[in-house]
């Protein structure tokens, strides 16, 4: 009776104390988690025009940065939420009406919010940024300066940036100091793209165009293998058959800008600008 006793108390001993383990355990385990899980991270959202958010109390206009994104709540459909994951990775994710934001279901981290700088240029906020008028001074910002990773290995230029490259009819590509043409490409306002791959990449190339009797010219780098990681990222985000045509454009200027591609990231912001219209 004694040992009977004896076995049942340590039994009932052991119990108590494995369910104590447990309580302990799971109160470790949300005290850890309350301390890695902020409450807010930075995020961009994008939607159709006349899209809104509630934020912070506030119903807010799309595109707009939200400093503190936790919480938000899209006040429209296909609403897009963008930011960076806990892997520092450009994402968006898209949102129906009503549907609240959060950090725990998108895996957000809140210590490397996504830049508001593609959204101010979009807006046209330009001159409030510092740094960011300086292309104004090139020859033209509708054809390639600077370095550029060509997308797919193509350039594309958009005349309708510039207007007074319209009495222009063809533009010459030469290798950097050579006076041998490379490619010969006649010229209209729609936008056109040119196949690089006869170019050689870490290799500094000139552009020439005629207007009215005069020549104007610029210098571009087609860069290779130091950017093969942002081509790697944009082939992802091609690839990415869960975000809409807004949200791919918008994180190709945010990587273009991060990157200091100004030619490219250009035109993926007047993209972006006819997509948000």
């Amino acid at each position: 009776m004694s040992v009977l006793l004896f076995i049942q108390t340590n039994m009932t001993r052991s119990k108590v104390m494995f369910s104590l383990s447990v309580v302990i355990f799971l109160l470790q385990v949300n005290f850890v988690n309350s301390q890695n899980v902020p409450e807010n991270f930075k995020c961009v959202a994008m939607g159709k025009p006349g899209s809104k958010i509630k934020a912070n109390g506030e119903i807010l206009d799309l595109p707009v940065v939200l400093d503190k994104c936790e919480g938000a709540v899209p006040l429209t459909d296909e609403t897009s939420i963008c930011y960076r994951d806990s892997k520092k990775q450009r994402k968006c994710a898209e949102f129906k009406k009503n549907q609240s934001v959060s950090l725990i279901g998108l895996n957000a981290s809140a210590g490397d919010g996504i830049s508001g700088t593609v959204i101010s240029m979009v807006k046209g906020d330009v001159q409030t940024l510092a740094g960011q008028t300086r292309s104004t001074s090139r020859p033209s910002i509708a054809l390639p300066f600077g370095p550029v990773v060509a997308e797919k290995q193509e350039l594309e230029f958009n005349l309708a940036l510039d207007p007074k490259l319209e009495k222009a009819s063809s533009i010459q590509i030469y290798k950097d100091g050579s006076q041998e043409v490379i490619i010969n490409l006649p010229l209209s306002m729609e936008a056109s793209k040119i196949n690089v791959s006869n170019l050689s990449q870490d290799v500094w190339y000139r552009w020439v165009v005629e207007l009215d009797g005069k020549k104007i010219s610029d210098r571009f780098l087609y860069v290779g293998n130091a950017m093969n990681s942002v081509r790697v990222e944009l082939d992802e985000i091609n690839q990415d058959t869960k975000i809409n045509q807004q949200s791919k454009t918008y994180l190709k200027a945010e990587l273009f800008n991060a990157n200091g591609l100004v030619y490219e990231r250009i035109l993926a912001i007047n993209q972006l600008k006819q997509l948000s219209k």
